[in-house]
């Protein structure tokens, strides 16, 4: 029980923004020579608009009071105040005579498409001033805005504009609420008692159906409104001495009956029901009245309770604001807008304020004629068909994004974290809403999608010692196996070099794993060859292995380099998962330094003895140089080997006993460079 209650209650909050839609959408009025009237604040407050009318008007808003856009039955103009591209060429609502606009009282309507909240019907009525049966003959048109086009900002369609659903039509339009969803345009003919009703539903604009009120004259002017809660008609008529026409409005069939006149001796311009349906006000040119409806349909009791609330004053258009109040318009040069603040109250407890908002100085037209028409008032909050359908179980795999689809045929979508397409992406375990409408249909589905978690990891590539195995394990809960060989275990068993593969599955979803298992070559090697190492220099030895070993020097160290100065074999045994390997090295040592003898003197008299002289570098040298000098820098003797010596002769003579100079040079084993220069004794 609780599982459904928590669904019920959550399907309720999808909903519930939804049906509270229809708050916003009368916040923004646009009337007369440039205003504009902001109920999105309190108290409302004026704005300049491109509005240019003196009567018939009309704007719309969305549900959160954003203005869309607005039409005097001439020109639409988009929330920027723009023309639209297709906006200009509207006909209706004028001209009027003195050459000021729009001077049809109720020229301009506009209804939201059942089948699409973004679709507009605007509708559009001719001007007494410029009815004549023969030419002009009091057409009732339609145009049709959709404000997805010209960038989200709205524009006429193409092909859907003025096009005519009637004629022989008076001033009066209004719009109801029907029964079920769909709306009613409810006109009056002129020079006729037949009221037009117009249903508007999910298939369009349906043909008229007529009925027969109780006047039986010239009706052109003065406002017709419907009760807000569909039942009631009040219908003005501009001409003296008409009265005021009340009856019941069949909100089903679009019927208009049990018809009556009150107050016969009086012309009425503008009328508005109270919000609570109870009482009923008429203005004209010289007073503001009220009457209670509590004795319908006794026509009689109705004009009784009459009581005049203003007088002195050239009254000319009601409307119902948003906030419970009613707006009052005057004709001619009262730059003001009066208020009845308590209209559901009786008598003067309604508290009327005639000049309660003065008019801003940029809404008045030449000649300070302020427009004398609030516009039409807009009808929104149809009722829906809602279904809520069965949940929708469905199952996705982990790690790949799942598409949710609502149904189709709707204008709009929203899902219970605000997104707002008709199909969406989900990568998560949850449970989706999605409320799919139309104006007249919504349908409310659930999504209860389940990821199948599912994971399998065979490790890195792997080497193994030769004739070595391995167990490779993809045992995941409740899942199925199948390995590169077909076998359906959750392990397997490596014996061998190769390519190895495991595809699991559960509930639909797979996951597959690949891993090479390859032999290793195992060693250990001395990377440094056999060497002849100088007595006290030394040497670093370094180990690579292959697996990752540990190593055992013969001279009892562990670590992967030795230093060594001794000559002598040195061992490394390398312990790994392959078994146990060695390698050797042989160090030999010699005395790298040159110690040369060099003798002070010699006496070359051929007795054989001490006959030579001989420098002995007493070590491997190369590029050995000896070079033997007189006292004057002669150079006497040359040698390139350390064999060959001087016998004391200079170019085949005896040189002179005396002292002599060598210069010696020659390269070490450890490739350094010797020089040593001194001098001689030559003796005879």
């Amino acid at each position: 029980m609780l599982r459904y209650r928590f669904t019920f209650f959550c399907t309720l909050f999808l909903i519930l923004p939804f049906i509270a839609m229809a708050q916003g959408q009368n916040n923004m009025w646009t009337f007369g020579h440039n205003n504009g009237l902001n109920f999105n604040t309190t108290p409302p407050t004026f704005f300049q608009s491109s509005n240019l009318s003196t009567e018939g008007c009309a704007s719309v808003a969305d549900s959160l009071g954003n203005l869309l856009f607005y039409s005097n039955g001439n020109t639409v103009w988009n929330a920027t105040g723009a023309v639209m591209p297709n906006g200009d060429g509207i006909l209706g609502n004028g001209p009027a005579a003195g050459g000021l606009p729009a001077s049809c009282a109720q020229g301009v309507a506009i209804v939201q498409l059942p089948s699409n909240h973004r679709q507009y019907y605007l509708f559009t009525l001719d001007a007494a001033e410029d009815i004549n049966p023969n030419t002009y003959p009091g057409y009732l048109r339609y145009s049709l805005i959709d404000m997805t086009l010209n960038g989200g900002t709205g524009d006429v369609v193409a092909g859907q504009k003025n096009i005519v659903l009637d004629e022989a039509m008076s001033e009066k339009m209004t719009v109801a609420k029907g029964a079920g969803c769909y709306y009613w345009l409810l006109t009056h003919r002129n020079n006729s008692p037949t009221y037009r009703a117009f249903k508007i539903d999910a298939t369009g604009i349906q043909p008229a159906v007529s009925s027969t009120g109780s006047w039986p004259g010239n009706i052109s002017a003065g406002q017709l409104k419907i009760s807000p809660d569909g039942t009631k008609i009040a219908n003005c008529n501009s001409m003296a001495g008409s009265g005021i026409e009340i009856g019941s409005f069949d909100n089903t069939t679009g019927i208009v009956s049990n018809t009556g006149l009150i107050d016969a001796t009086v012309s009425g311009i503008g009328t508005c029901f109270s919000p609570d349906n109870s009482k009923l006000y008429i203005c004209g040119m010289g007073n503001l009245a009220q009457y209670d409806m509590a004795a319908y349909p006794n026509f009689t009791s109705i004009e009784s309770s009459k009581v005049i609330l203003s007088t002195g004053n050239s009254y000319s258009n009601l409307r119902n604001g948003p906030d419970g109040k009613i707006y009052i318009a005057f004709y001619s040069n009262n730059p003001f807008i009066g208020i009845i603040n308590s209209p559901n109250s009786a008598g003067t407890a309604a508290n009327v304020v005639i000049n309660a908002m003065p008019e801003p100085a940029w809404a008045a037209f030449t000649g300070n004629i302020y427009g004398h028409g609030l516009g039409n008032d807009n009808v929104y909050g149809l009722t829906p068909d809602i279904t809520i359908n069965p949940s929708h179980d469905i199952v996705g795999c982990d790690g790949n994004n799942l598409t949710l689809s609502a149904p189709q045929g709707f204008s709009e979508y929203l899902w219970n974290d605000d997104i707002a397409t008709q199909n969406r992406q989900v990568a998560t375990t949850g449970t989706y809403w999605v409320y799919s409408s139309n104006v007249c249909t919504i349908s409310i589905d659930t999504f209860k999608v389940n990821f199948v978690d599912i994971a399998v990891d065979l490790g890195p590539d792997t080497a193994i010692c030769n004739k070595d195995s391995i167990l490779l394990d993809a045992a995941y809960p409740d899942a199925t196996y199948r390995w590169q060989d077909g076998s359906d275990n959750a392990t397997f068993l490596v014996e061998k070099e190769g390519i190895y593969s495991v595809k699991l599955s559960k509930e639909g979803c797979d996951k597959s794993d690949t891993i090479t298992i390859s032999y290793l070559n195992p060693f250990v090697n001395i990377i440094e060859d056999d060497t002849l190492l100088c007595k006290g220099d030394i040497l670093k030895l370094h180990l690579e292995s292959n697996p990752l070993s540990s190593y055992d020097w013969n001279t009892g160290n562990n670590d992967e380099t030795i230093n060594v100065n001794q000559s002598g074999t040195y061992t490394v045994i390398a312990n790994n998962v392959c078994g146990v390997f060695s390698d050797s090295v042989n160090i030999s040592t010699q005395d790298c330094d040159c110690l040369a003898f060099i003798p002070n003197a010699f006496t070359p008299n051929g007795d054989d003895r001490n006959d030579i002289y001989k420098i002995e570098p007493r070590c491997n040298a190369e590029n050995f140089s000896m070079s033997i000098y007189n006292r004057f820098g002669e150079r006497v003797f040359q040698s390139q080997s350390p064999d060959v010596g001087w016998n004391g002769l200079y170019k085949g003579q005896l040189c002179d006993a005396g002292t002599y100079f060598f210069f010696l040079h020659f390269r070490g084993p450890r490739g350094n460079e010797i020089e040593k220069k001194g001098d001689l004794m030559l003796l005879r």
